[in-house]
């Protein structure tokens, strides 16, 4: 069972890939946060997809960060929503899955 500490270390990396909006917030593998290096980073603006993978040690963390704005969100991101896997965001977040591991 996962203790209330990693519960707490799994909502600050969400919110580190949240944080990070604009290119110069950008998050640059071999850097830290939190005691875990970032690993992999993929930002794609035009499909409204962005996710980090962070190693703890014992561990990879994948944080991915949400659509921002309500007409990406419609175009890029409502399959998913759906529970659909044919969505650019779907695909994007299946290939970063296997990158990492």
């Amino acid at each position: 069972m996962t203790n209330s500490s990693d519960l707490v270390d799994y909502a600050l990396f969400a919110q580190d890939a949240y944080k990070r909006v604009d290119l110069s917030g950008a998050a640059q593998v071999g850097t830290y946060f939190n005691d875990a290096q970032i690993i992999r980073v993929m930002d794609e603006p035009t499909d409204g997809f962005y996710a980090v993978a962070y190693d703890t040690g014992t561990e990879i963390v994948i944080a991915y960060r949400g659509t921002d704005g309500v007409l990406s969100d419609a175009i890029n991101g409502w399959g998913g929503g759906a529970g659909l896997w044919f969505s650019d965001q779907n695909q994007l977040a299946v290939e970063f899955f296997h990158e990492v591991n």
